[in-house]
């Protein structure tokens, strides 16, 4: 019988490299100093016996146990490091639980514009509410696509007409939470959609027909007529750009809360109170100035009593 030169690896060969590597790897969490590097190779005391094929193939597991190590040393640091939110950008969520504060009066002391949060802010803390606002309504809720429709309806329509973009989205989210499904409301006028528009034209719910989805065009739309009126049909009145030229102050703070007052109620007597209307929600000025300051809850915590006819 021909004698068997196969030359066997001896097993603690094989896996001294990687026990060394991990040993080496727990020091380094434990904070106490490792005795050989990470990037070294330690020889295991029957390398040297072996021929230079099976010291190549040790070399090889050794290399190879030590970028394994490398990879869950790497992969538990990046889950363990902490993530901060004002890293990044002007969209944090900085401001998302703002307390809601109560303001009465004309609205010459309510905070300036400079106290104002920014719209990346006021569109983030929008989303708990803005994702859920049609379910009140028995519709489906706004899809992915249909949020990324209103966010670029607001901008583009604030670019053409000069109306601050955080106080369009203020009074989306007073009118309707967002909801592109909102349906119709019926006073001295009909008022469709997402803003709640003077006898508007657009909208995605109207007599009992919901669209879904809603479409581009309707979203923008509904947006248009809430923000630059609907004077050009039959019937149509001011948006929020006629309210802030009646406002007396367009440009300042205290004419965007007069704005809100009028598109709420129809008019208002400047330097009268903005939370005793003689129509309308008494609360509505409040809500707006503190949805521009930050605020977003679902429901407001105002307790002013509304006009009684």
């Amino acid at each position: 019988m021909a004698q068997n030169t196969t030359q066997r690896i001896p097993l603690v060969s094989l896996w001294r490299p990687f026990v060394t590597n991990l040993a080496l790897t727990l020091s380094l969490f434990k904070g106490s100093p490792p005795q050989e590097s990470l990037f070294t190779f330690p020889v295991s005391p029957h390398l040297c016996s072996l021929s230079t094929t099976f010291q190549f193939y040790i070399l090889i597991i050794n290399m190879f146990s030590k970028a394994v190590i490398i990879a869950i040393v790497m992969g538990l640091g990046a889950s363990a490091a902490p993530t901060s939110v004002t890293e990044s950008t002007a969209g944090s969520l900085v401001g998302r639980d703002v307390p809601y504060q109560m303001f009465t009066g004309d609205g010459s002391h309510w905070p300036d514009m400079g106290a104002w949060t920014n719209f990346d802010t006021m569109w983030a803390n929008s989303q708990a509410v803005m994702t859920t606002s049609c379910t009140q309504f028995g519709a489906a809720n706004n899809s992915p696509a249909e949020i990324a429709d209103i966010k670029y309806t607001i901008s583009s329509t604030s670019a053409y007409s000069g109306i601050d973009p955080r106080f369009i989205l203020a009074i989306v989210m007073q009118e309707s939470g967002g909801c592109v499904r909102a349906p119709t409301t019926f006073g001295e006028n009909s008022n469709p959609g997402i803003m709640q528009g003077h006898n508007g034209y657009h909208s995605c719910n109207r007599d009992g027909t919901i669209m879904n989805p809603c479409p581009a065009y309707m979203i923008a739309g509904m947006i248009r007529d809430g923000s630059t009126g609907t004077l050009g049909q039959p019937g149509g009145g001011d948006g929020l750009q006629q309210c802030l030229a009646q406002s007396g102050s367009p440009y300042t703070a205290r004419g965007a809360y007069t704005a809100a007052r009028i598109y709420n109620s129809g008019s208002h007597a400047w330097g009268t109170d903005l939370g005793e209307p003689s129509w309308g929600t008494s609360c509505y000025a409040s809500d707006v100035a503190n949805r521009l300051l930050g605020w977003a809850g679902p429901a407001t915590p105002c307790t002013l009593s509304n006009p009684i006819h």
